[in-house]
């Protein structure tokens, strides 16, 4: 008697929720999202497995074996996670390769994605309310705008919802000469006098460097461009084990002046106002 294989069965609502959140990425790793959804990493590999299996996610093939595999959601999980969470398709995207993307860039936007869930479900003081990512600010872009940051993330004061602070990111993987680093300085500057960028009138910059001595390099070069009190940096080491809401950033003119230990966090001592107006049409 031949035994029939079994099929793989959904584990909701964990299912569901890590489809989503592959969604709102478009591409991710398994070390990307288990801390999310996961005690440990050999569970969440046989969770991804079976959302393999069932054709709700595809798997990519790796360049080299030691290589982490790169995940993403099959048409028929976008249209899986669309109907069950109510949310429109557009949220998602699902991509068929992986070779024309910028996969160093994207492993950076993940991990302070998931390094900002983690901390706001353990924080009593403050919490994500946006995360919005390249795509998105590109579409949105106005003509006269001169930059398109990788993403734009907003956080809320658990106390009361009309403090927010919002935080435009720059990622950089150490490959960006400083004349490039002075043209998006500039841009910045030239943004901030102009008034709101991308509907936020009041914002700063995040951008996460593979290193201090890279951070170092780029305080310097956007200090001199006059922009030293509005760009922040930190580091992928940095934001790992739920410490995304810890003193994990380095200011630009503090940085360049040779401090060596991070001063700031994402919630304290940034001195931003109380109350940021953002465009409703961008929604939670």
């Amino acid at each position: 008697m031949t035994r029939v294989p079994k099929r793989p069965r959904l584990n909701l609502p964990r299912d569901l929720e890590v489809a989503y959140t592959l969604g709102r990425m478009g591409v991710a790793r398994v070390s990307d999202l288990f801390p999310l959804y996961w005690g440990d990493l050999s569970t969440a590999r046989f969770g991804f497995r079976r959302l393999v299996g069932l054709d709700l996610v595809r798997s990519f093939e790796r360049n080299a074996p030691s290589d982490e595999r790169w995940f993403s959601l099959t048409p028929k999980g976008i249209a899986w996670v669309a109907t069950e969470t109510g949310c429109d398709e557009d949220e998602l995207r699902a991509h068929a390769g992986i070779r024309r993307l910028n996969l160093d860039a994207i492993a950076m936007r993940n991990r302070l994605w998931a390094a900002l869930i983690i901390a706001s479900r353990t924080s009593s003081e403050a919490k994500l309310s946006l995360f919005v990512d390249e795509r998105e600010l590109r579409r949105r872009k106005a003509p006269e705008c001169s930059v398109v940051p990788d993403a734009l993330f907003v956080l809320v004061s658990r106390a009361s919802s009309s403090t927010t602070a919002s935080f435009f990111v720059e990622l950089d993987s150490g490959s960006e000469r400083a004349a490039e680093w002075a043209k998006k300085a500039a841009a910045y500057r030239e943004a901030m006098d102009r008034g709101p960028l991308y509907t936020v009138a009041d914002w700063r910059i995040i951008s996460i460097v593979p290193s201090l001595r890279r951070a170092t390099m780029i305080a310097k070069v956007v200090v001199s461009v006059g922009i030293g009190t509005l760009m922040y940096f930190t580091t992928m080491a940095a934001l790992g084990g739920g410490h995304g809401f810890d003193h994990v950033l380095w200011r630009s003119d503090a940085l360049g002046a040779g401090q060596e230990r991070p001063a700031h966090t994402f919630i304290q001592g940034l001195g931003l106002k109380v109350c940021r107006k953002m465009c409703a049409a961008w929604g939670p």
